[in-house]
């Protein structure tokens, strides 16, 4: 089951872990008598797996729980999003596409680079899902993103240079 990272502001940033976010952040301002000043939840199926990595990666800025001061939202979500990619990544390249290691570590090298290099941060689950065996195909499935407007028109030319400087 798909658990959900949810992010909440209010002076100190709350990181927390659920399958219901939003009753959550319902709970603590009830609970807790404060008001949220803003809230990122992200879903995700590796939340289990970057959990450890995230608590380690902000534990100078700890301050009680799951609480930290010192460091903004914005640099919370960054950070995070970046841990769910690579897991979500590194999961890829080690399932469907084990039949070829070539085509994924192509495929691999085609989707990290459209995001890395477009500052593009969704989550991956859909492309793990929908991605086939070739590199071709993952190149036809980025191909379908930008064409349904999911991925930012700049990203897409940025992808395109990219794909004409592989083989077809």
């Amino acid at each position: 089951m798909s658990k959900y990272i949810y992010i909440v502001d209010n002076e100190k940033i709350k990181i927390g872990f659920s399958e219901t976010p939003w009753q959550d952040i319902s709970d603590l301002e009830q609970q807790g008598g404060f008001k949220t000043v803003r809230a990122y939840v992200l879903q995700t199926d590796v939340a289990d797996q970057v959990e450890p990595q995230i608590y380690h990666y902000f534990a100078h800025y700890h301050f009680i729980g799951e609480w930290f001061k010192g460091v903004t939202f914005e640099q919370v979500i960054y950070r995070i999003n970046e841990f769910v990619i690579e897991a979500e990544l590194h999961n890829l390249k080690n399932s469907r596409l084990q039949t070829d290691t070539r085509q994924a570590n192509s495929a691999y090298r085609v989707i990290r680079k459209l995001i890395q290099r477009r500052q593009i941060r969704p989550t991956l689950p859909a492309v793990r899902n929908a991605i086939a065996v070739t590199s071709e195909q993952a190149r036809a499935y980025l191909d379908r993103l930008c064409e349904e407007g999911i991925l930012e028109k700049d990203s897409c030319q940025r992808y395109q240079v990219i794909d004409r400087r592989k083989p077809r």
